[in-house]
């Protein structure tokens, strides 16, 4: 439905410095599909949307939604934003402060150039509300709105067009917590129950791994990992994505034993682990470990049923999160980060037993 081909788009700074603000960026993604774009600030991600939406040119490569091509740089092709057939929401949502919510979402039909009959006009905007579920707010001011309406009112406007792809910059942003965590379930309800294609672009972690169907994680104008939010979240690929997606250990090691059954060396221990292809006997790794998959139970206590990891440790800090209890645990040469029940907090100064599966010890060559 919507396919990239080796995007590149340089920047130039003012101090003479050129950015690749992307980098041989490259996607497909399938109709109905919600693609989000991740990563932090300065990553790429704006540049690659606003060049689907043409309101960016690639230096080269190629664009497609469909079966039409909207950029093409061996072809000197370059379709105009109005053509693409595309609704976008901006991070500041780009409402008219003098129109009221009908007008505001009339808009885009009025100076669209297909000359829409007001009738029309009139079903169209009552549709696209109803989808947001702001029915009778039509002769609201739009200064008049909250934060949360307002985004409605965007993703109304965005829709009222019929796009074949919806873009959504950041959309969230600038609503509370609260909000913003109901406006996400909002999202992809709207989403879902239109079957719209969608590109959506956030640095936040929780939003992708909520609402998305592929996440594709961004650094330096490329895209480095992409996949559904589990493969993301339990399988990343560089020591990049697992820090930027949600909170990891790092335990420096060397492999001792590769294949299946691999072992890695750590300080004062041998931990197995899952050694992806590509890592041989002798390499400096780093092996990731989720502070969510580590046990912790009193030293001496009896282990687990199963041959998982045993680390013993000492706990430094208990940090109490509401939800959970955050140990700081030294252990192995290393300090990890391990999350209990609060239930089941140990104190500081405690002797402790880390026990970890082995398939959640996710080995990362040392330098990524």
């Amino acid at each position: 439905m919507l396919a990239a081909e080796a995007l590149e788009k340089r920047f130039a700074l003012h101090d003479g410095r050129i950015v690749n603000a992307m980098d041989g960026v490259g996607f497909r993604i399938e109709p109905g599909q919600l693609y989000t774009l991740l990563g932090p600030s300065g990553c790429g991600k704006t540049t690659t949307l606003r060049s689907i939406a043409g309101l960016e040119t690639p230096d080269s490569g190629r664009i497609a939604i469909g079966d039409m091509a909207v950029f093409d740089s061996a072809r000197r092709l370059l379709v105009p934003a109005n053509r693409r057939k595309i609704g976008m929401v901006f991070q500041s949502y780009a409402i008219w402060p003098h129109m009221d919510v009908y007008e505001n979402v009339a808009f885009p039909l009025r100076v669209s150039g297909e000359r829409v009959r007001e009738g029309d006009v009139a079903a169209r905007v009552a549709k696209a509300l109803a989808t947001v579920r702001m029915e009778g707010f039509e002769r609201r001011p739009a200064t008049r709105l909250s934060g949360g309406q307002q985004q409605r009112l965007a993703l109304a406007r965005a829709l009222v067009m019929e796009p074949r792809v919806l873009l959504l910059d950041e959309p969230l942003s600038n609503l509370d917590a609260k909000l913003r965590e109901s406006m996400r379930l909002e999202l992809r309800r709207i989403q879902k129950s239109l079957g719209i294609t969608t590109v959506y672009v956030t640095h936040d972690q929780t939003e992708a791994l909520a609402m998305s169907d592929v996440v594709a994680v961004m650094e330096n104008g490329r895209i480095v990992q992409q996949g559904d939010p589990r493969t993301i979240y339990s399988r990343p690929a560089t020591r990049f994505v697992a820090e930027f997606i949600g909170s990891t250990n790092f335990v420096p090691g060397r492999i001792a034993r590769a294949g299946a059954d691999a072992l890695v060396e750590i300080e004062g221990g041998r931990l197995r682990c899952a050694v992806p292809a590509g890592l041989d006997t002798g390499a400096r790794v780093l092996v990731s470990i989720r502070p969510e998959d580590i046990a912790v139970r009193a030293a001496g206590a009896a282990a687990a049923a199963g041959d998982g990891n045993r680390i013993a440790g000492r706990v430094v800090e208990q940090i109490f999160l509401g939800s959970l209890a955050d140990h700081v645990i030294a252990a192995g040469g290393a300090e990890f980060h391990a999350w209990c029940h609060p239930a089941a907090a140990f104190s500081p100064g405690s002797e402790v037993v880390l026990e970890v599966d082995p398939a959640r010890c996710i080995v990362l060559p040392e330098k990524t």
